[in-house]
């Protein structure tokens, strides 16, 4: 799916305009004002940074301003998503992601919509992370599934020190028992960006600090998946009226909805 230009620009400016999103408890103490929010410059392991509920990587080839772009979407759809739309993630995942993508195709990018399907426990006991990376595995290229699996890595050394990328995160992906996230990887090949985005959709696991790495009974848990991949579209998000608007308003709010992951080890 695609739009134009006019399109773009008509659907952003018919949007109201964002509210500040509401802040993780205990964020004000870990946030430093003299810190870069977003993602640092590529690094040759990749880069990641926290979204919302989402953990988007980036291989080294992306470059800075990709990646800022690239935040800026994924925040601006996701809060449209809760504000605009009045999708509650962890609710109505599928309405919610369904909204996000569609989003994203107004705002610069072309892909396709989300299916979930569930997904088949074959152990007694799991852990969250070692399926998304499972699902990732079968999505991902070999240089791509590496950046990946260091960012979960880094989203937990997040975890145990209490940061600020883990607490946006967690408190925006889960409540009581179920959860709801969404990992995705960038990619850039002679300046195109392509974003692959997988969602995920769990019931049955418990409420803790760290989620992700906790195990759990396969009997009591029930996993959903879906991805897509879309393809931003520099020549739309760059006009007048779309990609600077979004960037207006986002550079506003990505304090406390936004934060960069030290830079990736190699996994």
């Amino acid at each position: 799916m695609s739009v134009s230009i006019e399109q773009a620009v008509a659907a952003v400016a018919a949007l109201p305009r964002l509210q500040p999103p509401v802040r993780p408890g205990g964020l004000a103490a870990l946030d430093d004002p003299a810190a870069p929010a977003l993602a640092p410059a590529p690094q040759p392991s990749g880069s990641a940074a926290t979204v919302g509920n989402s953990l988007v990587s980036f291989t080294s080839e992306v470059s800075p301003t990709h990646a800022t772009e690239l935040q800026y979407a994924v925040g601006f759809a996701q809060l449209h998503a809760v504000q605009t739309g009045g999708f509650d993630p962890l609710k109505d995942p599928l309405d919610y992601f369904k909204y996000v993508q569609n989003m994203l195709t107004n705002i610069g990018f072309v892909g396709q919509g989300y299916a979930f399907s569930d997904f088949s426990l074959a152990t007694a006991t799991v852990q969250l992370d070692q399926v998304v990376l499972q699902v990732l595995g079968g999505l991902l290229t070999a240089d791509a599934l590496a950046v990946a699996t260091s960012a979960v890595k880094a989203l937990e050394d997040s975890a145990d020190s209490g940061g600020a990328p883990w607490t946006i995160f967690s408190s925006h992906s889960q409540s009581t028992n179920q959860g709801t996230f969404s990992l995705g990887t960038a990619n850039e090949t002679n300046g195109q960006v392509a974003l692959k985005i997988s969602a995920f959709q769990m019931t049955g696991a418990e409420e803790t600090d760290k989620f992700l790495w906790a195990s759990y009974s396969s009997t009591s848990l029930s996993i959903q998946y879906a991805d897509t991949t879309l393809t931003l579209n520099d020549n739309l998000w760059n006009s007048p009226g779309v990609g600077d608007t979004v960037t207006s308003q986002m550079q506003a709010l990505s304090a406390g909805y936004i934060a960069g992951l030290p830079p990736l080890k190699p996994a």
